[in-house]
């Protein structure tokens, strides 16, 4: 009888185990792999305005609205701010289920406009300034005039105190100097600033901790120890755009900035204006293979221009959208098999990234 009861006992005890192995037992899952068109944060294709002209197929295709503003139209006398400039635009996009990004320009200068977009009352405050090469009616800044220095930098505080940490703003271009604000000075003339100044203009944009602030590299201008591209980088975590990203070599000058923070690339001219590689399917490839932008321009000026490079493109613009900036897959998943309602575990996941990650903050 003892025998009986020690043998009860033992199966008792293996049965108890056989069901606590099978309690804690993992299930792993690998999900079928699905590569449709998403439209994840912090990436994707960018409509610029007119936003009305973009068709609902092109915007449903997009990420951002992007518009650009001549200081003066928002700075509007000393410490006096316009801000429905950017606001309309801003709404506009957050209408439409998108985010927004913009940037304001000191000096606009091409073929067929000469604004200068200092405000007339900081040149009355005795700011100096030079007639542009290429239009002389334009009143470029002396970049390195105490007064410029002094407003701009009164301009970009408002500017952060109103838009930094704005759940709808996407990112913030710094354009502070040169033509377009892209940080050279083609079509204007003039001497460009030391180091030091181009450096005091990245300091002026240190309190956006919460909105991605992105500056200008056209042809990796600033990009060497010491150069305002590099000190943006390292010492605030500033990411980088390049325009005319379809001329040789523009494909690979954000490269530096790989998981610091996001890139952007413009195209030279709007679709349908440029020359005939410049929006090509292997042009596209191109670029995003040789880089790693987080956001593209999806036909650039115009809203309409999205239209007919979606038209004429919309297989390239659909491959692209997942594979720029990051794209992370996962690929299992392991949980204990106990795992139900009213149970804690710890799952665990695996995932390959496809593309590089850029490092949010």
């Amino acid at each position: 009888m003892m025998l009986y009861r020690r043998v009860w006992v033992m199966l008792c005890a293996f049965a108890c185990g056989v069901a606590m192995n099978a309690l804690s037992a993992d299930v792993s899952v690998v999900p079928k792999e699905n590569n449709a068109y998403l439209l994840n944060p912090g990436k994707g294709w960018i409509i610029y305005s007119s936003f009305s002209s973009a068709s609902t197929v092109a915007w449903a295709k997009a990420s951002v609205g992007y518009a650009r503003y001549m200081w003066k139209d928002i700075h509007t006398n000393d410490n006096q701010f316009n801000w429905s400039v950017i606001d309309n635009d801003r709404a506009a996009c957050v209408a439409r289920g998108k985010q927004f990004a913009f940037g304001v320009m000191s000096v606009c200068v091409n073929s067929s406009s000469s604004y200068f977009g200092m405000p007339q009352w900081v040149i009355d405050a005795g700011a100096s300034y030079y007639s542009a090469s290429g239009a002389s009616g334009c009143k470029v800044p002396v970049w390195n005039d105490p007064v410029f220095t002094n407003k701009i930098g009164q301009f970009v505080t408002a500017l952060r105190n109103r838009y930094n940490g704005d759940p709808a703003i996407a990112y913030i271009d710094c354009r502070t100097y040169g033509n377009w604000g892209e940080w050279h000075l083609g079509g204007v003339g003039g001497s460009a600033p030391s180091d030091a100044v181009l450096r005091q203009y990245i300091d002026q944009w240190a309190g956006f901790d919460k909105t991605h602030i992105i500056v200008p590299i056209s042809g990796g201008t600033g990009m060497y120890t010491g150069g305002y591209g590099f000190y943006a980088r390292d010492t605030y975590g500033f990411g980088y755009r390049e325009d005319s990203v379809e001329w040789g070599g523009r494909a690979s000058t954000c490269a530096s900035g790989l998981n610091v923070a996001p890139a952007v690339g413009e195209h030279t001219a709007p679709y349908g204006t440029g020359g005939s590689e410049d929006y090509s399917d292997s042009t596209t490839s191109n670029i995003f293979t040789h880089s790693f932008y987080s956001y593209m321009d999806m036909g650039e000026w115009n809203g309409s221009a999205a239209n007919n490079y979606l038209a004429a493109h919309g297989a390239a613009i659909d491959e692209w959208q997942n594979k720029m900036g990051y794209w992370f897959k996962m690929t299992s998943a392991t949980y204990p098999s106990h795992l139900g309602n009213g149970t804690t575990a710890s799952p665990r996941c695996t995932s390959s990234r496809t593309r590089a990650l850029s490092n949010w903050r």
